[in-house]
């Protein structure tokens, strides 16, 4: 559908099935997406909450059904599932007193093992529900289709001993806390086994499995046999007692550990490093930018408030930074035609990412243009302070080279203003090679000193291009509150902080 902009010109709305499609990807209908920690969270778990609410249920109301094949599409494609979790957490309490709306309830409850695959979604979806409950009705929600639903995931889970003995409790439940608000029924005997566990535990006389026993000898048994436990039963990091943690045991756990599991835990001083070293070398679906904030966070010796320290190996460090290399070159590309700006004013140096405070803003902000130099082959990169500044970034130097080639440019205030001026020449006619998707603005939002404001000057390109759907996209890696990009404007995108799923937000936004 088409209608006028503010500037009277002819542009298409995105559809309502759209929307919902890109608050599932970035987490938000604002253009706003916030990183923190190492989870990447979005307003509509706070305070835009009720907003997301009431766009998701102006359209449940008119397309019940599109709400729920979406999910059902999307339950495959999403690796963060936060939004996917609120999402279907909405649909499930929708008008609960409406007896009309049973059957599509009882539908999105048949999702639930889609979209929360692990204890953790679970928990964080019976979290929301009764939340929304408590708002909505003043009840918390568990009725009898909530009992339900809830009863199914644990009824139908084929893994269900590795889930309880991994993930016992999250977001302030535990599963005996669980199975006693749903009233859960076992179908069978082995169901009777495990939930007898999960509210007893081991008793005399109890029937449990093998895998359970065996989990619960981890607790009293000796290093060997600990080993030879996770041997029979591959068992992870989690199910190992912190104070049964030794070498021998980590070093048995590394030899099926996952990648990224790997390099949270190469703080752990290894008794075999040439496994670690070969471990590392085999990654191959990990992000070059997540072994990037691995590299730095081990580099540092400590984490970020430095209440936890260890001891730097080198060849770990080489290992790593020779792996980011390696994955750096197998990036894939698009045709997509974006102006990459990076900030290299003075304040980059000072402060730390939000979300990945081993980095600084500059280090972070110099691996994300050279990732996206990389993807996007019809790029341009600039470098802005008070001035714009030509950048000799060469994806064959490697990180550190190019950095430092960035640490000694002449330091100034910051213009963020100055790229989109810049995409247009000074005769005011357009120039083709400057006709960019989408421009991404990497600062640490220290913005003070524009000639023209940002808004305005992208606006100015819109209305010389007649594009007037070029996207923008303001990475502030710190989160100093948003500054830069129009939440109101829907080619817009904020992200506050930086971590290793920036780039796919980034991609996810300008692909759609």
């Amino acid at each position: 559908m088409s209608v006028l902009n503010s500037a009277g010109k002819e542009v298409f709305l995105i559809s309502p099935l759209e929307k919902i499609k890109r608050f599932i990807v970035l987490g938000s209908f604002t253009g706003k997406c916030i990183s923190s920690g190492s989870v990447r969270k979005d307003e509509t778990l706070d305070s835009g909450e009720a907003f997301a609410r009431k766009n998701i249920e102006e359209f449940i109301q008119h397309s019940p059904e599109e709400i729920l094949n979406c999910i059902e599409e999307y339950s495959s494609k999403v690796k963060k599932c936060d939004s996917l979790v609120l999402l279907l957490a909405i649909c499930c309490t929708f008008e609960n007193k409406n007896p009309k709306l049973l059957e599509f309830r009882r539908k999105a409850y048949q999702l639930l093992p889609r979209v929360c695959k692990t204890p953790t979604s679970l928990f964080h979806f019976i979290d929301v529900c009764e939340k929304i409950c408590l708002t909505k009705y003043c009840s918390t929600g568990w009725n009898n289709l909530h009992k339900q639903g809830i009863s199914n995931w644990y009824l139908n889970n084929k893994k269900l001993e590795y889930h309880i003995t991994k993930y016992r409790n999250r977001n302030g439940y535990t599963h005996r806390d669980v199975l006693r608000l749903c009233h859960i029924k076992p179908l069978t005997k082995e169901h009777e086994n495990i939930f007898s566990y999960i509210c007893k535990g081991v008793t005399e006389g109890s029937e449990v499995s093998e895998y359970i026993r065996d989990f619960e000898r981890l607790k009293q048994s000796d290093e060997e046999t600990i080993i030879r436990l996770i041997q029979q039963h591959n068992f992870v990091r989690e199910h190992i007692p912190l104070e049964k943690l030794t070498d021998s045991v980590f070093d048995e756990l590394l030899k099926n550990m996952p990648e990224i599991a790997l390099l949270r835990n190469l703080n752990h001083q290894f008794k075999d490093l040439s496994l670690v070293l070969e471990k590392i070398q085999a990654i191959k679906s990990v992000h070059p930018l997540h072994l990037l904030i691995a590299l730095k966070t081990y580099s540092n010796g400590h984490g970020y408030l430095g209440n936890k320290t260890w001891n730097v190996d080198k060849s770990i460090v080489q290992s790593l930074d020779s792996k980011f290399s390696q994955l750096f070159k197998t990036l894939p590309s698009s045709p997509r035609k974006v102006c990459i700006c990076l900030d290299v004013s003075g304040s980059m140096q000072l402060y730390r990412v939000a979300g990945s405070e081993c980095l600084t803003c500059a280090e972070a902000g110099c691996a994300l243009a050279m990732v996206l130099k990389k993807t996007y082959k019809e790029s341009h990169l600039l470098g802005f302070s008070h001035e714009l500044i030509p950048l000799s970034i060469n994806l064959e130097d490697g990180l550190h080279e190019n950095l430092r080639k960035i640490t000694y440019l002449p330091f100034g205030r910051t213009d963020i203003s100055l790229p989109f001026t810049w995409a247009l020449n000074s005769g005011g006619t357009l120039d083709k090679s400057k006709d960019f998707d989408c421009f991404i603005v990497i600062t640490d939002n220290e913005t003070n000193a524009n000639t023209l404001s940002p808004e305005k000057a992208l606006n100015n390109y819109r209305e010389k291009t007649q594009n007037y759907s070029t996207k923008l996209i303001v990475v502030s890696m710190e989160n100093t509150g948003f500054s830069i990009a129009n939440p109101e404007d829907k080619y817009m995108l904020d992200i506050a902080g930086f971590n290793g799923e920036t780039i796919e937000v980034i991609n996810d936004f300008i692909e759609s």
